[in-house]
């Protein structure tokens, strides 16, 4: 059965842009829906961080966190509109900025919308890569859908 809804997580690297390109066509060939999302982890206050290590939620650092939001809101805008250019594509898109825990979040998403094919760009020095390096395997192994990789 085709795909019916596509997410691309991205990290605004060259493997985003190259795994979003090649969803788009894929969106597009199978009349699919896509979704695009990045997860901002947010800074905990270091003092406290130690709280969430025993199962209490780590201090936010309410200033930084909502600057970190702001800015990387305006870069992923501006990201989107780069990479739409690109694609000969018209495909409709929902795009998500999330700010959490990236396994957790990616994984609300994918049952929140009904995904059925998680997109990945990778390279070995992404920052998904630093992300998903040591939890990758954990992903995929929890991910109830389909993993796209794009070199």
């Amino acid at each position: 059965m085709p795909y019916q809804h596509l997410l691309v997580a991205v990290d605004f690297s060259d493997s985003s842009r190259r795994a979003l390109l090649r969803a788009l066509a894929i969106a597009r060939a199978l009349q699919a829906d896509l979704s695009v999302v990045h997860v901002l982890e947010l800074a905990v206050n270091p003092i406290l961080e130690d709280t969430a290590v025993i199962g209490l939620p780590g201090v936010w650092e309410q200033d930084l966190n909502h600057s970190l939001l702001a800015e990387t809101e305006t870069k992923f805008l501006a990201w989107q509109r780069e990479v739409f250019s690109e694609s000969p594509f018209e495909v409709a898109c929902k795009c998500y900025l999330e700010a959490g825990p990236v396994v957790p979040t990616l994984l609300h998403l994918i049952e929140l919308h009904e995904v059925d094919c998680l997109v990945l760009g990778f390279q070995s020095h992404s920052a998904l890569h630093a992300l998903f390096g040591g939890s990758g395997p954990a992903l995929w192994a929890q991910t109830p859908c389909d993993v796209l990789r794009v070199k």
